[in-house]
């Protein structure tokens, strides 16, 4: 399995995702050097920042079998925000050649 994973979808301009742990700290460095927020809500009986129920979705089944992943709301259908995108992308690989993934250097 993957370490974990980014997924894109449109359009809400925030994320979701990481958890605890690795994939948590993972999450939180992608949400700051990239600036999308980390609503609190949804599951748990909140409510969801998607403003719809959505079922089947990939971040649950990624919980389910133990997976850390975050999941990118673009605030655009038509821009893919490459260099705000980059930049969390770019945090997120510093962090796991700094320690490896399971901080094993």
């Amino acid at each position: 399995w993957p370490q974990f994973t980014i997924n894109y979808h449109s359009v809400g301009g925030f994320m979701f995702g990481g958890g605890e742990g690795l994939s948590g700290e993972l999450a939180e460095l992608y949400s700051h050097a990239s600036g999308y927020p980390r609503p609190t809500g949804g599951g748990g009986g909140g409510r969801s920042p998607l403003g719809y129920r959505a079922t089947g979705n990939m971040n649950g089944w990624q919980r389910s079998v133990g997976m850390g992943g975050c999941l990118i709301e673009l605030a655009s259908a038509a821009d893919p925000e490459f260099e705000r995108n980059l930049a969390g992308l770019r945090a997120v690989l510093e962090r796991l050649g700094a320690e490896g993934p399971r901080g094993d250097r």
